[in-house]
């Protein structure tokens, strides 16, 4: 399959609207599905006619270098790498161009939902009416994010996911500040503010970072130097490929916490339905049992009435043979006069 002409930014853009494939929580096995989804969605994005392809060719889609006026992106098997080729060195991707780094308007959305409605994402809900609640609050969020510009559809599921794992991480954004100079990356780790307006662009000697503006004294960053994370530029031929991978995950160290199997209920919740549940199998074995006691009774004095319907059964047939008896002694007496 040829590739299709494509933008950089619009690439970057769609790589940076999911936030599985860059978000620090999402670093375990289990987030394997939720990946492998924002990747078949970046590539709908991208490619028309994505859903209708084989199998083969939407495995071989990117796989090859692009013409000098267009831009390509590589099927990502490891599930981390972006890769954009173009012919001519000095049409790179700018990495250093801030608005490239910034978060779509969809995420600063998504944020703010979150904080707004912190009910939804707990899932602190019991019953039925508690459930349709819950499942009503978040098909109204899927509606107003998925009606954003430039951002991605998901479902109210995903869009739980996704914010899920934001709250939990605790970070708002991370945002990858790549160096003017030398092949070096600042990973920017701010915390969650709930008061945080649009990242602003401090400039600092000779590079250019995109941090978000946390309020007074909440401001919390931590620098973590990262090695061959900025675009790197090789020679093929006569032409020039430049590479852009997301920032490694970075472990968080965090406090194990005990998670509670059923967040919809309380402990004290689950612990006094599991006992009026004891206690309703208790009360059916105990009917259970009476109701054979009762049939036992009922079957011994059944048989009790049999034995005194055989008894009188064998009563009348004595007094009829006694009466027969009786009959054939008259006819032998009267046959005898």
């Amino acid at each position: 399959m040829s590739a299709e002409n494509l933008d950089t930014e619009r690439i970057i853009t769609e790589v940076r609207g999911q936030l599985s494939l860059w978000d620090l929580s999402d670093i375990l096995y289990k987030d394997r599905d939720a990946k492998l989804q924002a990747w078949t969605e970046v590539c709908r994005a991208l490619f028309s006619g994505y859903d209708d392809l084989p199998d083969k060719e939407k495995q071989e889609i990117g796989s090859s270098t692009s013409t000098c006026t267009s831009y390509t992106i590589t099927s990502p098997g490891s599930q981390e790498d972006v890769t954009l080729y173009t012919v001519e060195e000095t049409e790179a991707p700018n990495a250093n161009v801030a608005s490239q780094m910034q978060l779509s308007e969809q995420q600063y959305s998504s944020q703010a939902l979150a904080e707004a409605s912190p009910h939804l994402y707990t899932r602190k809900f019991s019953g039925l009416q508690g459930k349709k609640f819950f499942e009503k609050g978040w098909r109204e969020v899927a509606v107003e994010l998925n009606q954003l510009p430039n951002g991605s559809v998901k479902t109210p599921e995903q869009w739980i996911t996704t914010l899920q794992h934001e709250v939990e991480a605790g970070v708002e954004m991370v945002e990858v500040v790549c160096l003017s100079q030398g092949n070096e990356c600042q990973l920017l780790e701010t915390e969650r503010n709930k008061a945080s307006p649009a990242p602003q662009i401090i400039a600092s000697g000779s590079r250019a970072t995109t941090v978000a503006s946390p309020a007074p004294n909440q401001q919390q960053v931590q620098e973590i130097t990262l090695q061959s994370a900025a675009p790197q530029i090789t020679e093929r031929g006569s032409s020039a490929a430049a590479v852009i991978t997301t920032p490694p995950t970075v472990r968080q160290e965090s406090p194990r916490r005990i998670r509670n199997l059923n967040p919809r209920r309380s402990t004290a919740e689950q612990a006094n339905i599991a006992r009026e549940d004891f206690l309703a199998v208790a009360k059916s074995n105990a009917d259970s049992m009476r109701m054979l006691a009762e049939a036992a009774n009922i079957q011994a004095e059944a048989a009790r009435m049999q034995a005194e319907a055989a008894k009188v059964q064998a009563e009348a047939f004595h007094l009829l043979a006694q009466a027969v008896d009786k009959i054939v002694d008259l006819l032998v007496i009267k046959n005898n006069k």
